[in-house]
């Protein structure tokens, strides 16, 4: 080898117009079969997963007991994310509020996108430490 040289690598399998159309029917099939989720439709639509998710839950039935209109949009997987449901929810839904444990919010980014400007999406930054219920109802 000398020096110098630049050297790169190309299979067949990653070259031409082939790949793209797999690569976009493989993510066709994904978001017909594979996205996972859990919702409860109301005014205001509560955005999260993991341990937020477990939490708005609560925050939805606390919130419900009080006569607040709190739905629950969570994601079991994130990608590609949930736009066709969000195209659903957001007929109905006057606002949606991502709950994260994130300091600057990543997933708002994403809401924003599935919303489409139509309704308001506010972010609820939780840094390292999960939320409280009330917080979140406060919020609200």
């Amino acid at each position: 080898m000398g020096e110098g040289k630049a050297r790169y690598y190309c299979t067949a399998a990653y070259d031409g117009p082939q790949y793209d159309t797999f690569i976009q029917e493989k993510y066709r099939k994904m978001r017909e079969n594979e996205q996972r989720y859990e919702k409860y439709q109301a005014d205001v639509v509560l955005v999260a997963y993991g341990i937020s998710a477990r939490i708005c839950k609560r925050a939805v039935r606390m919130g419900r007991e009080k006569g607040f209109k709190i739905g629950l949009l969570r994601p079991i997987s994130l990608w590609p994310f949930l736009m066709d449901v969000f195209k659903e929810v957001r007929k109905t839904a006057k606002a949606f509020l991502s709950v994260e444990m994130s300091a600057i919010g990543q997933m708002v980014e994403d809401v924003a996108l599935a919303v489409h400007g139509e309704k308001p999406v506010y972010l609820m930054p939780t840094g390292m430490t999960p939320s409280k219920e009330q917080k979140i109802l406060e919020m609200v």
